[in-house]
């Protein structure tokens, strides 16, 4: 038999109870007690079971976590795809219960909803100048060779990548390149999927070997240079620039005295070598 106690009335079986094996009156206290009777050593298998599951999904979880550090330490991880990957989990449909239809419907083929309409907007016009030019949906009928397409894509990335935001042969206020791009890419998958595309790619390269290559060349350089430097990028570089501009406007501005006739410069209060020295500064803020 395994050993019993009775429960009182809204009894929540605590751990202490359990443990000590009889009610030590948390609730409403040992003497207000009810006919049920409670399995103790049950639920104590019960809830060791659930501590070691609890520990075992932690346990589990930590190395997990522990694994995707290392990874990306190493470079053979996007800290973006970890975040993406995590943030599916919270943006999974919610099905409603009461309606069945939901339960079907999220897991159907069309998944519209994921895709951002403004940039499907831009697309659409993007691919009306190949429809103007070339009459709309050419590509189905004419065929696609996969080096003009890719040519096209890489050239407005590279485009892009070197600072020209927009194509310009478009009239203003013209398409981004990354659009361009898009729409490239857009006809090539197209005429990979309707079968007319004229595969003209080179011999298959040993992709993997290069890689690996590669990344031991990677994985050599951080570790011979744990510290990389910050690059320089556009937006430092202006933000630069207008930062030596606010400097030397502080500094031509502390290089003037106000009086009711207008601004006099400092440099006529100062001696000759005070003014060279002043005259130095104002040479080093230029821009």
């Amino acid at each position: 038999m395994s050993e019993q106690f009775k429960t009182g009335p809204g009894c929540e079986m605590s751990r202490s109870c359990i443990d000590q094996s009889y009610c030590l009156g948390h609730c409403k206290g040992p003497q207000q007690v009810s006919g049920d009777e409670v399995d103790v050593a049950a639920l104590k298998a019960s809830l060791l079971e659930a501590e070691a599951d609890e520990r075992a999904a932690t346990i589990r979880a930590e190395a997990a976590e522990k694994l995707v550090v290392d990874l990306i330490r190493q470079q053979r991880l996007s800290p973006l795809s970890v975040t993406l990957r995590r943030s599916t989990v919270l943006t999974t449909k919610p099905t409603n219960p009461q309606n069945p239809k939901d339960a079907i419907g999220v897991a159907k083929w069309r998944h519209f909803t994921p895709v951002p309409q403004t940039v499907v907007a831009e697309l659409g016009v993007a691919l009306l100048e190949g429809a103007i030019k070339y009459r709309r949906s050419n590509y189905r009928v004419a065929g696609v060779r996969a080096s003009v397409y890719v040519d096209a894509a890489m050239g407005h990335i590279m485009q892009w990548w070197e600072g020209e935001d927009n194509d310009p042969e478009i009239p203003e206020p013209s398409l981004s390149h990354i659009i361009k791009a898009m729409a490239s890419l857009t006809v090539l998958r197209d005429a990979m999927i309707q079968n007319m595309l004229n595969d003209d790619r080179p011999p298959k390269g040993n992709l993997n070997q290069v890689r690996r290559d590669l990344q031991s060349v990677v994985d050599g350089l951080y570790v011979k240079y744990p510290e990389p430097k910050e690059p320089h990028t556009e937006v430092g570089e202006q933000r630069l620039k207008d930062m030596t501009a606010e400097a030397a406007g502080a500094q031509a501005m502390s290089g003037m005295r106000f009086h009711r006739g207008g601004v006099v410069r400092r440099s006529q209060f100062l001696s000759p070598g005070e003014r060279t020295f002043d005259e130095a500064l104002t040479e080093i803020s230029k821009p």
